[in-house]
């Protein structure tokens, strides 16, 4: 019998995971493009790319990076939060020194290291490194390695050594001997946020230079933010950091991409629950509805057989059956995996799954793998299986939803909402949930709570047989409705509640 794998799975939950050759399903063999991404990384002009946590955020972007890779014309790189922290950072350079308050010198760091990202970016090009005294630009990386860097801890003992000073000799060098420009300093030193103008100004004249050597072909630069909402809390300084970002993104798009060869994007990735929060900013709503595009995996299609998430599913069973016993499949590998005894008139198999999920690529692969465990070969999944695999399942997605809620509320408050949830029943109302608030003498706002927790599909509204989740809104816009009753997201349930 053909046997390459004692075990089966369906993927990893984390696209990283899935990015080398050696794990057993390999993202880009199984991908599947919702949004078109060399559209959306290359020429689309929106450049917020918005999903909920496990919606395939990282994934887009890292298969893009992966065909950039493998191209000629194409220059992507992925610059991921969670590589510095920011409050950290800060608090290592010198304010006196330079009349700034907390939040400029952060506004100055971010922008100082998407201007460095960027200009490492465009020397990856052939044609720069033709350019004359290439070697001064190469030096300045070289000799400013600590401050220009995105490794934490060389850029905090650089600011401690040299009080966030760059030397900006090689890149006057370099300018002069190229454009007959220079910077604006006729010494050799300056205190790095000083720097940013004669970076942007650097980057605008390479762009202008592989523009005029671009014949036919197109050249496209896209820089990934990445992890955005890693330590991030509901707190003013770090909405003000996240609104800095996203007018730092949208100026630089706007003022880089007046070229006919040249296309030149920086792309936030960031979660829809977090970007509600900055309603409070008199430009964010224009900002955020103009140039985003959602990941949004609901389907309302009449065919089953063709929904998105359930074509990702596909892929992913079919490759991995092959691998695991060399099974055969057909146009739905579904059911070479799942007996077809568990359908009945009013919900397929699959339906029945994906209900337990918040209709997201990670949380249905998590669920699939569940019932996966210990499956023999050549054996199809019943329904006991998957019935008996529902208790983990709920515990691992009530986990990666605390994760989630991190960014509104503290460990001990995650305990709290728990333990109301326990002592209510599955369904209820919004006099009942503030009953056990008060019971407990908690805290909390029960309105704020029931609204978040509705937006993170942790509960959703349902009256006369009608059911409203925020994972199931289509155009139209979903919010919780307090006088409806309400109900615990099924996947949920079994983590709550003792059957």
């Amino acid at each position: 019998m053909f046997i390459k794998s004692k075990e089966i799975n369906i993927g990893s939950l984390e696209a990283e995971e899935e990015i080398s050759k050696k794990s057993k399903m390999y993202l880009d063999e199984v991908f599947y493009d919702l949004i078109d991404i060399d559209n959306f990384f290359e020429r689309e002009t929106k450049f917020l790319l918005v999903g909920g946590k496990g919606s395939g955020k990282s994934a887009c972007a890292r298969v893009y990076r992966k065909r950039a890779l493998e191209s000629y014309n194409k220059f992507c790189q992925i610059f991921t939060k969670s590589e510095l922290n920011f409050e950290k950072v800060i608090q290592e350079i010198p304010l006196s020194s330079n009349n700034l308050t907390p939040r400029e010198l952060k506004k100055f760091l971010i922008e100082w290291l998407l201007l460095n990202q960027l200009l490492e970016l465009l020397k990856r090009h052939e044609f720069v490194k033709t350019l004359k005294e290439y070697d001064k630009l190469e030096n300045y990386h070289t000799i400013n390695r600590g401050i220009v860097s995105i490794n934490e801890r060389d850029l905090i003992e650089s600011i401690k050594q040299f009080s966030g000073e760059v030397n900006v000799d090689p890149l006057n060098n370099f300018l002069k001997a190229n454009f007959g420009k220079s910077n604006t300093f006729k010494f050799k030193k300056a205190f790095f946020a000083q720097v940013i103008p004669d970076l942007k100004n650097t980057i605008k004249i390479l762009l202008e230079k592989i523009n005029e050597y671009a014949s036919k072909e197109t050249y496209y630069f896209t820089l990934v933010l990445d992890d955005l909402d890693h330590d991030l809390r509901n707190s003013e300084d770090d909405r003000d950091f996240l609104m800095d970002m996203l007018r730092i993104a949208k100026d630089y798009n706007i003022n880089f991409i007046d070229y006919d060869k040249v296309a030149f994007k920086i792309v936030l990735l960031l979660r829809p629950d977090i970007l509600s929060e900055l309603k409070s900013y008199s430009d964010s709503f224009k900002l955020i509805e103009s140039y985003k595009v959602n990941l949004n995996w609901f389907d309302t299609k009449d065919i089953e057989e063709k929904w998105h998430l359930r074509q990702l599913v596909n892929m992913r069973i079919a490759k991995a059956l092959k691998e695991f016993d060399g099974r055969k499949v057909g146009p739905d590998p579904w059911y070479n995996l799942i007996d077809r005894k568990i359908d009945n008139i009013d919900k397929s198999s699959f339906k029945w799954c994906l209900d337990h999920t918040r209709y997201r690529p990670r949380d249905i692969i998590f669920l699939v793998n569940k019932f996966l465990l210990n499956l023999k070969r050549g054996e199809t999944v019943d329904k006991i299986k998957i019935k008996r695999s529902f208790r983990s399942y709920s515990i691992g997605l009530w986990t990666e939803i605390q994760n989630e809620l991190s960014f509104y509320f503290s460990y001990d408050e995650l305990e709290h909402i728990e333990k109301i949830f326990k002592r209510l029943h599955y369904d209820f109302t919004f006099g009942e949930f503030q009953y056990q608030i008060e019971e407990l003498k908690y805290n909390f706002d029960p309105e704020k709570l029931l609204s978040i927790l509705f937006n993170s599909s942790v509960i959703g509204n349902h009256d006369n047989g009608n059911y409203y989740w925020k994972h199931r809104e289509g155009e139209d816009p979903i919010s919780v409705d307090y006088s409806k009753d309400f109900i615990v997201n099924i996947g949920l349930k079994e983590n709550f509640y003792e059957e």
